[in-house]
């Protein structure tokens, strides 16, 4: 703990030190903006801003990253569906390098497709895949979560749940439990399983 501590105040790239009163700030940091809603005096919020920060050296805090949607807005599924029809549907594409992420929310993946890469990742039957009492549990969980999140413009929720044999909010649930887990350290086997699965629903590089 107070190794990790050490690092992360003596890490040269990040501002923290001066929000915490460590180091001068740079001209280009505005501690002030930063630290003004966590406490009256500025002693005061630079402890309360370094409690909350340093908290996440053992408490388990949940990942902002899980609420980004693909790979590009972060924010509800509402919020996304929002900005894709409002935006995203009604300009094309630019430069591929430029908008690989913007292509993923105007497309969206075939649920039939995507539970057969599943399928072909742990050897089983995409047919297994949907049934609740799966003898595959973590191969029903990928495909739950890829089919929710690659899937999500083909058919309104509900009917991708329904591929399953569940609710729209136990689809979610679902969903947000192998995000979850696909950030565990200890889970490199389960997201190298999920990266392959994402590279074969990829598209061939065009001529």
């Amino acid at each position: 703990m107070a190794e990790r501590r050490r690092e992360l105040r003596d890490f040269p790239w990040s501002s923290y030190r001066a929000l915490i009163g460590l180091a001068e700030s740079p001209r280009w940091v505005d501690t002030e903006l930063v630290l003004c809603t966590w406490g009256a005096s500025a002693e005061e919020q630079m402890q309360n801003y370094r409690r909350y920060v340093e908290q996440g050296l053992t408490a388990k805090l949940p990942s902002p990253f899980l609420s980004i949607q693909e790979q590009s807005i972060l924010g509800s599924d509402s919020f996304v569906e929002d900005i894709r029809r409002k935006y995203l549907l009604k300009r094309g594409i630019g430069d591929e390098r430029e908008e690989t992420s913007l292509k993923h929310l105007v497309r969206s993946e075939n649920v039939g497709t995507v539970i057969a890469a599943v399928g072909v990742e742990y050897g089983i039957c995409p047919a297994e895949l949907l049934k609740r009492r799966s003898v595959c549990r973590e191969g029903r969980q990928l495909a739950m979560y890829l089919v929710a999140t690659l899937c999500r413009h083909e058919r309104p929720p509900v009917q991708l749940a329904k591929q399953f044999g569940v609710t729209n909010a136990g689809l979610g649930i679902a969903r947000s439990r192998m995000a979850e887990a696909l950030t565990d350290r200890d889970q490199a086997a389960l997201r190298a399983r999920c990266d392959r699965v994402r590279n074969a629903l990829k598209p061939p590089p065009s001529c």
